[in-house]
């Protein structure tokens, strides 16, 4: 996902490359549910709410996120956050 997204759906402060890469290396580390869920909660902070569809609600809580304890929960996070994506910024031409 974070790949597949354009630079401009970043926020402001988070598009520099060295963060990006540290984003990166923590995902291939992450050994345990918590750090893959403290990553989606980040790469979600990442993104700028244009970029999101309108129903697309946040994790309400790192507390609450840490509560997903298995992996099918992970992924159906994962999976919803990737459907929620926009990935080309639509642009609607009243002159057709």
């Amino acid at each position: 996902m974070d790949a597949a997204l354009p630079e401009e759906a970043l926020r402001p402060l988070r598009p520099d490359l060295e963060k990006k890469l540290a984003w990166r290396t923590f995902v291939k580390s992450a050994e345990t549910i918590f750090e893959m869920v403290q990553a989606t909660i980040m790469l979600e902070d990442m993104i700028k709410i244009e970029y999101l569809m309108n129903g697309w609600w946040y994790w309400s809580s790192l507390s609450a996120a840490a509560k997903t304890s298995v992996v099918s929960s992970l992924a159906l996070c994962i999976y919803s956050l990737d459907a929620a994506i926009a990935y080309e910024k639509i642009s609607f031409n009243l002159d057709d």
